[in-house]
């Protein structure tokens, strides 16, 4: 059986790194490629406008001052969060109390909420500001964490004209990531699905090596793809601190 891939944890860099990779192990077996082959071909038709996507994406000019942004936003999630988190350990129970109330409410829509990819986590800040902004006024004056709310809210509101004005900036024929990645991402799941079914099916030596070799591609892919979102963590946790 094959194991199981978090999409969302790949980078566009790392996606890229793995469908390569992924395509050249299939190539190199010496199998009988016919039921695979319309998978194959799917995924390698999906993998070139995406490639060329992303090269032209490192090429936008608003590609490091998006990143920028999002990592400004980041910062200020993760100040919240950890002031919240601070005061629910005060003395005063009243202020304690409303920091955990706030707190869940942070914990419901995700404490990995800056770990998100772009749309989702502008979705996601979206929710959580209005929620805190419409019922939790109150508590969020009593524990002095206003401030906090409304940096984190002009954080959110800078990425999103940034990425307004890098949507206006591209070509409308261009390709971009955000339209070539889903369909790469689900030529994956089918081409993988497909070899697991022909290593069932077949049972050999071929395929059992296959499935060996592309599992160790996916767990390898997948500690990398960890790897980088906890170096994401802590970077934004010292620049917080500091």
């Amino acid at each position: 059986m094959l194991k199981s891939i978090n999409f969302q944890l790949l980078s566009s860099n790392l996606l890229m790194t793995f469908s390569k990779h992924l395509l050249a192990l299939v190539d190199k077996f010496n199998i009988d490629t016919s039921p695979l082959q319309p998978f194959i071909t799917e995924c390698s038709r999906a993998f070139e406008p995406y490639t060329k996507a992303l090269e032209g994406n490192d090429k936008n000019p608003f590609t490091e001052q998006l990143a920028n942004t999002d990592s400004m936003r980041d910062n200020r999630f993760l100040g919240l969060r950890h002031y919240i988190m601070a005061y629910t350990y005060s003395a005063d129970e009243d202020k304690a109390e409303a920091a955990q109330q706030i707190l869940d409410v942070i914990r419901l829509y995700g404490f990995g909420a800056y770990r998100l990819g772009y749309k989702d986590e502008t979705a996601v800040l979206n929710k959580l500001v209005s929620d805190l902004k419409s019922n939790y006024t109150a508590k969020l004056e009593l524990i002095s964490a206003t401030e906090w709310l409304n940096t984190l809210e002009s954080a959110q509101a800078s990425f999103e004209q940034t990425q307004q004005e890098s949507n206006n900036a591209a070509s409308s024929e261009s390709l971009n990531i955000s339209q070539t990645r889903p369909t790469l991402e689900q030529s994956i799941r089918n081409l993988l699905a497909m070899v697991e079914l022909q290593a069932s099916v077949l049972n050999n030596e071929e395929m059992q090596s296959l499935t060996l070799e592309l599992n160790e591609h996916i767990t390898n892919s997948m500690s990398s793809a960890k790897a980088e979102a906890t170096r994401k963590a802590n970077q934004t946790k010292t620049e917080t601190i500091n």
